[in-house]
């Protein structure tokens, strides 16, 4: 009976008894055949081992240092173009401007006679409301590209609104006093 206590109380405790470890790979890269005569040795080739991540970081920074020496280079190419860019008077106009104030600003833009004969009676007010295909329509493409780009400069130095934007403060000012009045 002690032995039947003693041997179950082992079979518990212990649990299956894993296997022994596998013998040590060889280290040796040749290896001889000593079983068959007059043969040459056979060699391995090196194991493939994936790329440590160390290697392909250098990789991918080296590739991106490329691909920016790359886009820097083009840059560096872009800046010796010389651009046409006139430095023009800073004269101003709004909505309150007359046709004679717009012809003198668009003569110190540097706009073609033929632009400014186009907008001769033309008032601030009417020459800021143009959209750009009106202006495109009037000047052709490039003219009307540039004097939208001066409108806008225009616009925002005088503080210009459209008729619709300040009706609808108008009407958001009504509904606000109704709202105040009601409660």
């Amino acid at each position: 009976m002690i032995n039947k206590l003693f041997s179950e109380d082992i079979d518990t405790r212990s649990g299956p008894v894993p296997p022994p470890p596998p013998p040590p790979m060889p280290t040796v890269e040749t290896i001889q055949l000593n079983d068959i005569p007059n043969t040459e040795p056979i060699i391995r080739p090196p194991l493939k081992r994936s790329p440590s991540i160390m290697s392909t970081m250098t990789t991918t920074s080296e590739r991106m240092q490329d691909e920016l020496n790359i886009v820097l280079s083009m840059f560096r190419d872009n800046k010796s173009k010389n651009y046409d860019i006139t430095q023009t008077p800073e004269i101003y106009i709004d909505q309150r401007s007359t046709p004679s104030e717009v012809q003198e600003w668009l003569q110190a833009k540097m706009f073609s006679a033929e632009i400014c004969a186009k907008f001769k009676k033309t008032s601030g007010y009417q020459l800021l409301g143009l959209s750009y295909d009106q202006l495109e329509k009037i000047c052709g493409p490039i003219e009307g590209k540039r004097l939208e780009s001066q409108i806008n400069v225009q616009k925002g130095v005088s503080g210009y609104q459209t008729m619709g934007r300040s009706e609808l403060q108008a009407v958001l000012a009504k509904a606000r006093k109704k709202i105040e009045s009601n409660s």
